[in-house]
């Protein structure tokens, strides 16, 4: 009998030590990158992490700066940003002491990255002179 108490309470405790958003989400989300032309080097944050097409898991809980470039092609910019989740935020308001809360936003999972989909078209280099680490962080 004390081993059917002590599973029902762990199973009636578990959920309320964790949020909503890790039980839902997880903490990290994977997030396709594309490019036309496809090809392209993809740094994250300042570091290369491969070629497109390609798809990557993020952390949830902050923003990243992703930056493409090909040669003959002007680097481009683009951000993927976090945003909070509506659906833990509403789901944690049930859970004593609102620990929900305090775990999904530590650790990520209370946060939903946008865009879900990368899709970026680089434009033909008009300085062919430059090199691609020459361009800039923002295109013409």
């Amino acid at each position: 009998m004390t081993g059917r108490f002590l599973a029902l309470a762990i199973v009636l405790v578990a959920p309320a030590l964790t949020g909503c958003g890790t039980l839902l989400n997880g903490r990290y989300q994977n997030i396709p990158i594309y490019s036309t032309p496809s090809g392209a080097e993809i740094e994250i944050d300042g570091r290369v992490i491969g070629t497109t097409p390609a798809a990557f898991n993020f952390r949830r809980g902050r923003t990243y700066i992703v930056v493409l470039r090909k040669d003959g092609y002007e680097q481009t910019m683009a951000l993927i940003r976090r945003r909070v989740d509506a659906l833990p935020f509403v789901l944690n308001l049930g859970v004593p002491f609102y620990i929900g809360y305090g775990v999904d936003f530590t650790n990520g999972a209370g946060f939903m990255l946008r865009p879900r989909r990368l899709d970026v078209t680089l434009l033909p280099s008009t300085n062919t002179e430059a090199s691609s680490s020459e361009a800039g962080l923002f295109p013409r």
